[in-house]
């Protein structure tokens, strides 16, 4: 928590970007209306900064022992590192997305 507070306040002074401090989360939504709801949300809790949505992105992945393919919605989250926990776990509680 101290480290978190020293380096909130050396980049308020300085305005410089200090390392480890923000996060990308990526995550990928079944369909565009799903993730524009959790973009909204997202930002409406303050759990991110900013949120692109990158549309038709083709996924491979394992599921039940298989190879799956997919075509998903890909969001970009920007959020703070410190928030990426909470993050994860609103999206997961939604029941919406499980693999993040």
């Amino acid at each position: 928590m101290l480290r978190t507070l020293s380096l909130w306040l050396h980049s308020a002074v300085t305005g410089s970007y200090v390392s480890g401090t923000y996060s990308i989360v990526f995550v990928n939504c079944p369909n565009e209306q799903i993730a524009r709801d959790i973009a909204r949300a997202s930002l409406d809790k303050k759990l991110a900064a900013s949120v692109n949505i990158l549309p038709k992105a083709s996924s491979l992945y394992f599921w039940n022992g298989e190879i799956e393919e997919a075509t998903e919605i890909l969001l970009l989250i920007k959020t703070k590192t410190s928030r990426v926990h909470v993050l994860s776990s609103y999206i997961r509680k939604q029941g919406i997305i499980t693999r993040i």
